[in-house]
């Protein structure tokens, strides 16, 4: 499923796995993935067809856990 991210915030951490790896679901906080440097939390997100809501009540409905992968959603 597709979804925007409109929050995000710079972990100082190096990123320790690929790309769109889900790391670390953070309660109450948000989703932190791998980047290709870093890694970012999300904090706010916009899935499609629904409400601005917080990364981590996104997680819950979505069931989102570590280890997940989130892709571009490019073709190419």
């Amino acid at each position: 499923k597709r979804i925007k991210i409109l929050e995000t915030e710079i972990l100082d951490e190096e990123r320790g796995s690929s790309p769109g790896m889900v790391v670390e679901v953070i309660k109450n906080e948000g989703i932190a993935v791998c980047c290709k440097d870093r890694k970012i939390l999300l904090t706010r997100v916009q899935p499609a067809g629904k409400r601005i809501m917080t990364a981590y009540e996104y997680s819950i409905g979505a069931r989102i856990e570590k280890g997940e992968m989130f892709s571009s959603g490019n073709s190419d």
